[in-house]
């Protein structure tokens, strides 16, 4: 199995998932494992020559959609299980076709599918960690004068 660069995409968040105000948040943490384990599992599926194991496909694409969304589920997860849906969709057109069918655009869609499903992660977890550091910098701590100042002010 080849590394590819979405592998190495999704380990450089595995950081910006674990460092939040001194806790790991599990369901976050459950989506990155369900998205990384799904396309390990992928890749010991896919033969190198032969035919396309769809069924397997399906199959994975369906368990990980069914671990990222279980509750609690957020509008982020919400995002990425439908992103497997859409996938799990896919699948299933080009099995009902044949799978000598899968083509360019169907890699193309599972690709950008899967590089969709990471940039919801990346900008769910890089929206807390922003919100986590404007507090720590004081930027979310506001005194009820100086709310009172600002809405007075012309």
């Amino acid at each position: 199995m080849e590394p590819s660069i979405w592998k190495f995409a999704m380990l450089t968040l595995l950081p910006l998932i674990c460092v939040q105000q001194g806790r790991v948040p599990t369901h976050k943490l459950r989506t990155w494992l369900a998205l990384f384990a799904a396309s390990i599992a992928a890749h010991v599926v896919t033969p190198a020559v032969g035919h396309v194991p769809l069924l397997w496909y399906i199959v994975i694409d369906t368990a990980a959609a069914w671990i990222v969304l279980a509750r609690p589920a957020g509008i982020a997860q919400k995002l990425i299980g439908l992103l497997f849906a859409a996938m799990v969709l896919f699948h299933v057109g080009v099995l009902m076709r044949g799978a000598e069918h899968a083509n360019g655009i169907y890699y193309a869609f599972q690709m950008s599918a899967g590089w969709a499903q990471f940039l919801v992660l990346a900008g769910w977890s890089g929206n807390d960690v922003g919100r986590s550091v404007w507090r720590r910098l004081g930027g979310g701590v506001h005194s009820a004068a100086g709310q009172a100042d600002i809405g007075t002010r012309r």
